[in-house]
């Protein structure tokens, strides 16, 4: 399966469901999910995007022009379908606002993942981008951080994410697909999206739990 099969197929499920998926395929949590990182622009629908990083670090010395260079040359190479994650180093500082959003949406890109936090929440809802982030501030973070490099591994909620892993989040948080899940991710998907579907439609006719959700095996884990 390819990695656009993927996305679309992760686009009708949810990040609880990728996550159960995932853990039962032999991935750590620490390893795929985020913490602290929350939806702060809520469109009310999942997101699943491609990751284009974005690295910063603390600096004694206000960012160059060339430095700030950087950060603006990494959106607009981006391209339609992924998601910008910035690392701020989880620092209380808007990392992403209403500029760079703009930046985002005019190459297709669908939203934005910071370890830090945004700005701007109402301008960017308007534009229909995503945003999961720490939280929300007015304060900036261009004086204290400096952009250093464009796709290469950077951190986001305790989670190491390279340029090309997959990020699906809503309202339950965010989790990193990495690019070598992709084809087993798809399998366990399909498995336990067919017992919940069965379940939801079993409750609905007045079954009881136990009827409506028996234990299935994938591989040697029993769900």
């Amino acid at each position: 399966m390819t990695r656009d099969k993927l996305i679309e197929q992760v686009e009708s499920t949810s990040v609880s469901m990728v996550f159960d998926a995932l853990i039962k395929l032999g991935y750590r949590t620490d390893k795929i999910l985020m913490t602290g990182i929350k939806p702060v622009v809520d469109l009310g629908r999942i997101m699943v995007g491609v990751a284009r990083t974005l690295k910063y670090e603390i600096s004694r010395e206000f960012p160059t022009i060339d430095d700030l260079t950087i950060a603006r040359k990494g959106i607009d190479s981006g391209s339609p379908g992924e998601v910008l994650v910035q690392d701020g180093s989880g620092y209380n500082l808007a990392f992403f606002g209403g500029i760079f959003a703009r930046g985002c949406k005019n190459k297709g890109m669908i939203g934005a993942v910071v370890n830090g936090c945004t700005r701007d929440v109402l301008e960017i809802k308007a534009m229909g981008l995503h945003v999961f982030a720490k939280g929300a501030t007015p304060a900036g973070g261009s004086l204290y951080f400096r952009p250093v490099a464009v796709n290469t591994r950077v951190n986001c909620g305790g989670v190491q994410i390279d340029p090309g892993d997959i990020l699906v989040g809503d309202n339950d948080g965010v989790v990193v697909i990495p690019s070598d899940a992709t084809v087993p991710l798809s399998e366990a998907l399909k498995v336990i999206s067919e017992k919940e579907e069965k379940a939801v439609r079993s409750l609905e006719a007045g079954k009881s739990l136990v009827e409506s959700y028996p234990t299935i095996e994938i591989g040697k884990i029993k769900v």
